[in-house]
């Protein structure tokens, strides 16, 4: 029998440089799917989260008269007593979103007695602070899952840090925002030296006082309930590239309300509203020339800036615009492209401009 001889032969390095580039070519085209895959969940699990936040405020509204809770308060009747810094509305809303452990745990420092402490010493008998409770907490319904912001606030009391939120409640809109319509509800903080900026009175979470849900001229689907500023965004000079992670959380975290009293807050004291923001620019708008001084304080007229941000818009990472929830608990995408004058329409529950869909 003859015996036949296989020779075997190995791939030739062209070969292998062919292969090399098709794959490499297969993964070039796969990533952008798999980017978009994960864009388009982290936006369907940003809208899940507001769409709490809007079944919250709910189900706070039919415990309390109909009523929706404060953007933020002070440590005043009826929001608790002993005055000074209270609490935003994210904290009114924790026995709604699954966190009544950690509400009872803030509840004590309501009281007088056990005033919140936020930067301060706390009279005797007591020496824990609000501070030290939020220490490393991080409630994970008040983050966007493709946030860009820290998480932790920039300047946390006592040395603690506190959790920095993506999602803030709307104050209304500034004048001139919307075409024909002035608001006489509108309060610039110029008692303290920290940029307290301007808020409005105007929409659906404003400070110090409730809303009532049922008692909005142009209708729960037509007025902003919560939205997002989850994106850093770049202040300073014309063209200026540096990134700052400044929203309306970033200072003391999630939970702070605010010190002084009246509606909007008029009161001598400190108005930094930390639960929530105004309409002043539109959605996306992450370039402020020159309106932030190299000491990180700003003109109250303008309120952007490390220590409070009263007037920073609307921002995602989400492409095109981003998420909010309306006082008649959907959720809603908006465009980046929405005029301004919309967009402060939908910040005002009164200006009698509904704006359907």
């Amino acid at each position: 029998m003859r015996r036949t001889t296989l020779s075997r032969r190995g791939f030739t390095l062209i070969e292998l440089l062919v292969v090399i580039a098709i794959i490499a070519i297969l993964i070039g085209l796969l990533l952008p799917a798999v980017q978009k895959v994960r864009q388009a969940a982290a936006r369907v699990q940003c809208q899940n989260n507001l769409k709490q936040h809007a079944l919250a405020c709910h189900n706070y509204s039919d415990q309390h008269k109909g009523l929706l809770p404060p953007s933020g308060a002070s440590n005043n009747a009826p929001y608790g007593s002993g005055g000074s810094w209270g609490f935003s509305w994210r904290v009114w809303v924790l026995p709604f979103v699954e966190q009544d452990t950690l509400y009872k745990q803030i509840e004590p420092f309501m009281t007088g007695v056990s005033q919140p402490g936020w930067t301060g010493g706390l009279p005797a008998p007591s020496t824990l602070k609000c501070s030290d409770v939020l220490n490393g907490v991080v409630v994970q319904v008040f983050r966007c899952p493709s946030s860009n912001m820290p998480l932790k606030a920039v300047s946390g009391a006592n040395g603690a840090t506190i959790m920095v939120s993506d999602y803030v409640g709307l104050t209304g809109a500034d004048n001139g925002v919307i075409t024909g319509w002035n608001d006489s509800r509108r309060y610039v903080n110029a008692a303290t030296g920290n940029g307290g900026g301007l808020q409005m009175g105007g929409g659906a979470l404003i400070p110090n006082t409730d809303v009532k849900l049922a008692s909005m001229p142009d209708g729960t689907s037509n007025v902003i309930l919560i939205t997002e500023q989850s994106d850093t965004f770049s202040i300073g000079p014309a063209g200026s590239t540096t990134k700052v992670a400044w929203n309306a959380t970033s200072y003391h975290g999630w939970a702070i309300g605010m010190s002084a009293t009246g509606i909007p807050p008029a009161s001598p004291g400190d108005g930094r509203p930390f639960g929530a923001t105004t309409i002043h620019y539109p959605i996306n708008l992450k370039d402020y020339p020159s309106v932030v001084a190299p000491s990180g304080d700003c003109s109250p007229a303008v309120g952007i800036c490390v220590t409070s941000s009263p007037l920073t818009p609307p921002m995602s990472t989400h492409p095109g615009g981003v998420n909010a929830s309306m006082c008649d608990g959907s959720v809603r995408f908006l465009s980046d492209t929405l005029s301004l004058d919309i967009l402060g329409k939908m910040a005002v529950r009164d200006d009698g401009f509904p704006t359907g869909q």
